[in-house]
């Protein structure tokens, strides 16, 4: 799976974006999703991208920094131009069109299995509980706290 993040039309009001998307974005979609994710291009960057870059390095964890490619060109330098949609010089319908479609599927086909995961709820007298004191309550924390005399 790769993810392609158009920034044509990003301002410079929109940097703080830069520094917060990673991990505030990035880092919990890719760990929901159940695909691994190989790539995310960013193209349409700026120039100075990688001088930005070097600044927010340090706070963007590694898995996720190897991952980032940047180029300021379009989705077509990254992909095959035939599999790009219409809003991107592709031969694909707009991605309205694709969006809409998607919906409609999601609509048609998965309809009750949404509305039935609604009523789904967790027994929490089944959750197993931590013991918060005791001679016991520091074997269920990490071992990071791990005491050895």
């Amino acid at each position: 799976m790769m993810w392609i993040l158009s920034k044509k039309s990003s301002t410079i009001n929109l940097a703080p974006n830069v520094v917060l998307a990673p991990n505030k974005v990035l880092a919990p979609n890719m760990n929901a999703h159940p695909c691994r994710l190989k790539k995310i291009h960013v193209v349409h960057t700026v120039s100075f991208i990688n001088q930005v870059m070097c600044l927010v390095k340090p706070l963007i964890h590694s898995n996720l920094l190897n991952l980032l490619n940047f180029s300021s060109e379009g989705p077509a330098s990254v992909v095959d131009p035939q599999v790009l949609p219409e809003d991107y010089g592709g031969p694909a319908p707009p991605v309205k069109q694709l969006h809409a479609e998607q919906r409609k599927n999601m609509e048609e086909n998965y309809r009750d299995w949404l509305i039935e995961t609604e009523t789904f709820k967790t027994d929490e007298k089944k959750r197993v509980k931590k013991p918060s004191r005791g001679m016991f309550a520091s074997l269920t924390s990490s071992f990071k706290s791990l005491d050895i005399d």
